[in-house]
């Protein structure tokens, strides 16, 4: 996955970045490491760690957004109404 930033972060666990930002800036989680200009670079590590603090459970992504056969998606939502 490589470095993200918080809005990617807050956007992979499912929380407002407002929510994440503040759960670190209240130490209620373990802040990732600074990069240049004061942001937060986050790892696979850091993410994993959030997921753990916040929701009790290691981050796993649910599936692949983008699909291969975008063609064939719709027809199979279409087979589904």
């Amino acid at each position: 996955m490589g470095i993200r930033s918080t809005k990617q972060v807050a956007k992979l666990l499912g929380v407002r970045v407002g929510k994440l930002s503040r759960l670190v800036w209240l130490e209620q989680i373990t802040p990732p490491e600074r990069g240049p200009g004061n942001s937060f670079l986050w790892t696979d590590a850091d993410i994993n760690r959030a997921s753990k603090e916040i929701f009790g459970r290691v981050y796993t992504p649910l599936c692949d957004a983008t699909p291969s056969k975008p063609r064939q998606l719709a027809q199979g939502i279409a087979n589904v109404r």
